[in-house]
């Protein structure tokens, strides 16, 4: 994201909006503050036109954009890395959620599982992740 432009951010979103696919912005700590303001603007649009039952989303540029309730706008950001700090109107657009260490064994156990292992606890627990 940290190459991102604001047109291109912009652009984004609508598409989000209109498909109503989930869209991941990775490490939205490093975006120049223009990118994190349309960000907030555009995703603030999107998402009041979701909660008030709306089928349109109107943008500050005047564009109408149909939007697909489906959607789902999520962001990462690495505080040991942050270089911006996000703006107070677009941290209150998401919900704040703290990821510690994986657990490999549990992730690991999950693969086994699917991969149809039936002992996928006793075989994860004796790997070494």
């Amino acid at each position: 994201t940290d190459q991102t432009g604001h047109q291109t951010m912009g652009q984004v979103i609508k598409g989000v909006a209109q498909v109503g696919c989930w869209g991941c912005f990775d490490h939205l700590s490093r975006s120049s503050p223009a990118v994190l303001s349309v960000l907030a603007q555009q995703v603030g649009c999107v998402l009041a036109a979701v909660r008030d039952g709306r089928p349109t989303a109107s943008f500050v540029d005047g564009e109408l954009v149909h939007v697909n309730r489906r959607l789902g706008v999520f962001a990462t950001s690495a505080p040991s890395v942050e270089r911006q700090e996000m703006p107070d109107n677009l941290r209150a657009l998401f919900r704040g959620v703290s990821m510690p260490a994986p657990d490999r064994r549990f992730i690991l156990c999950a693969l086994l599982v699917a991969a149809g292992y039936e002992d996928s606890e006793g075989l994860s627990a004796r790997a070494n992740v």
